[in-house]
């Protein structure tokens, strides 16, 4: 493939949600000015149903509603900004220094860097702080900056495998690029280098020391002057002590992981801040209908093995999602509909059965601070829902205004969808199909098992390798990432991207369709997945689909309340002992759900 400023913009289909516009193949200034330039001309005039757009070194995602619009209106919307492009003007490079420690523990890849291009360690340091560099785009993580110029005689390939974590403010190189880790997390870059700067803190009127157009500009410094200059990370934007309208539950045991989730938190992956939100968006809507909240309330996501809690106020719950048993009082209860819950009660779940995820919804919605337009807990960040962080022993946990029901909902029995341990996933193929040939029959007609490196950042499949083209590269210029993009790294075995990434440097063979997401979402290690081959029109249809039952589900629910008592009906026993030895394996799990 040859570097150049296209004649055209290229259109690739990514997703039923996405549309990727790229300009140019290359890490080149007049590439990124056609982007940007773009971008800034669609935001005056942005067509109808475009939900947020997303630019990068070379590209552009276009996020759109399928209700609203779809990829042809947006093509012919984006050709027709060719003519008007000369009109806008790109503001004017700020330049910003960051001082960074190179080497040792900072910098653990550099002696490697150097190796490989017959440098000494002092010779990396000084050709990587030489140049004045352009932020290209921000993405990946909240902050991050993707850097152009880097030196020829620095280009070196990612790590074959990913880290699981990287230290925030460590500084990497990843072929032409180079750029800095805003917040801990897992990352494939060369490590040579860390900054004691803080590239985002959504407690700061601007949350973000960098945007797209800057000018950066490394300043080498001591590992004293490090340790002078750094600040500790601490938890961010919640305040320790916030009430909402009531105190509901106090956390008596947390399970294996339990965040606040609500519909996710939108319109900021320009600058590396991820969606997030709940997984099974599903279970998530249909459990805030049975307890009369809006759809959009925010909710528990419990996952693997439930939390045990007391009461500390009268409400309506209702649980959907996995088959966790739900008990009140050691009372067994009934999932996918809202009981009563009262002052002193003890409400707990257990481990699940089927599934990985259930939803536990309250009456007003659970009740923290609401930041960047969400609810949402992104753990990564230590930002959003209950502290930044997963519920822990002890927590008191507030809920928001509301009236518990007359009477209680239910979805009707022949509407609960089931989880299994077999799951078939559509998807299109693409954005980059064309870097595959046989890897793409692999892909559609092999099985691939869930590994335990399975978390709301992205799911890891162990199967058959699937093998690049010859003369395609294993990686890509960075670029968005939608939740269901499938990537695949030069190990051959494919990842599905969720709601905890921005940006990825591999080369996605496919995108998992938004209506079969929360299929991925209840997936356990071990399950084994295939992948179907659709279509966007099928895709599209799909989605639809879904649409139309969860109206169904809603419908279904304000009709169909029936009269039973408060305690709810049984379910059925204790959960039965389903691996050969699951307390390793519950360890095993819950490690893993640490290191999103």
């Amino acid at each position: 493939m040859e570097d150049a400023l296209y004649e055209q913009p290229i259109f690739r289909i990514a997703g039923d949600r996405g549309m990727l516009v790229e300009y140019g193949n290359a890490i080149d200034p007049a590439i990124n000015r056609k982007v940007r330039a773009v971008v800034m001309a669609m935001t005056r005039e942005m067509p109808a149903g475009v939900l947020e757009l997303i630019p990068t070194y070379r590209s552009l995602i276009i996020l759109y509603d399928p209700a609203v619009t779809a990829p042809p209106a947006l093509k012919d919307a984006v050709l027709s900004l060719e003519e008007r492009l000369s009109e806008i003007e790109i503001p004017q490079p700020d330049t910003v220094e960051i001082p960074v420690c190179y080497g040792g523990d900072f910098g653990p890849d550099v002696a490697y860097v150097a190796h490989i291009h017959d440098l000494t360690v002092e010779e990396v340091i000084r050709i990587h702080s030489e140049p004045l560099y352009p932020v290209y785009m921000i993405g990946f993580t909240p902050g991050f900056p993707y850097l152009g110029g880097l030196s020829e005689r620095l280009r070196t390939p990612r790590l074959s495998t990913p880290r699981t974590s990287v230290p925030a403010g460590s500084v990497g190189i990843a072929n032409a690029q180079t750029g800095i880790y805003s917040i801990t997390s897992p990352g494939g870059w060369q490590l040579i280098g860390r900054t004691p700067s803080k590239l985002f803190d959504p407690e700061r009127p601007d949350p973000f020391l960098l945007k797209a157009g800057d000018r950066l500009k490394f300043k080498p410094i001591s590992a004293d002057e490090y340790v002078r200059a750094g600040h500790p990370a601490s938890p961010i934007q919640t305040k320790p002590g916030f009430s909402g309208f009531m105190d509901m539950f106090k956390v008596s045991e947390p399970g294996a992981y339990t965040t606040v989730q609500d519909r996710g938190r939108h319109g900021y992956q320009q600058f590396g801040v991820p969606p997030t939100g709940a997984l099974d968006q599903s279970a998530f809507r249909v459990a805030n209908m049975l307890v009369g909240n809006h759809e959009d309330a925010a909710v528990l996501e419990i996952t693997f093995s439930g939390p045990s809690l007391e009461i500390l106020t009268d409400a309506d719950v209702a649980v959907t999602g996995a088959e966790m048993p739900v008990s009140l009082n050691d009372q067994l209860m009934g999932a996918w509909t809202s009981f009563r819950v009262s002052q002193g009660d003890r409400l707990s779940l257990g481990q699940t059965k089927g599934g990985c995820r259930a939803y536990l919804a309250v009456t007003g919605g659970i009740d923290v601070p609401m930041v960047m337009g969400s609810r949402s807990c992104y753990v990564g960040a230590n930002m959003g829902g209950f502290h930044g962080r997963p519920l822990a022993k002890g927590d008191i946990i507030p809920r928001g205004e509301g009236i518990p029901d007359a009477a209680p909902r239910h979805l009707p029995e022949q509407l609960i969808p089931r989880c299994a341990s077999e799951i078939l996933l559509r998807a299109i193929p693409g954005p980059q199909e064309d870097f595959f040939d046989e890897g793409l029959e692999t892909f559609f007609t092999s099985a691939f098992t869930v590994s335990a490196n399975a978390n709301r950042m992205g799911y890891r499949l162990q199967g058959p390798t699937i093998r690049h083209r010859e003369g395609f590269p294993e990686s890509i210029v960075s670029e968005p990432s939608l939740p269901g993009g499938v990537q695949v790294p030069a190990d051959g075995q494919p990842i599905v991207l969720l709601v905890e990434q921005t940006v990825g440097g591999y080369a996605k063979i496919a995108t998992v369709i938004s209506a079969d997401i929360p299929l991925v979402a209840q997936a356990m290690p071990g399950d084994k997945v295939r992948f179907e081959q659709v279509d966007i029109e099928a895709a599209h249809a799909a989605f639809r689909e879904q649409e139309t039952r969860i109206r169904r589900m809603k419908e279904e629910i304000r009709t169909g309340r029936r009269v039973h008592p408060e305690k709810g009906p049984a379910i059925g026993q204790s959960p039965e002992d389903w691996m050969q030895n699951p307390e390793n394996f519950m360890e095993k799990i819950h490690q893993h759900l640490l290191q999103i």
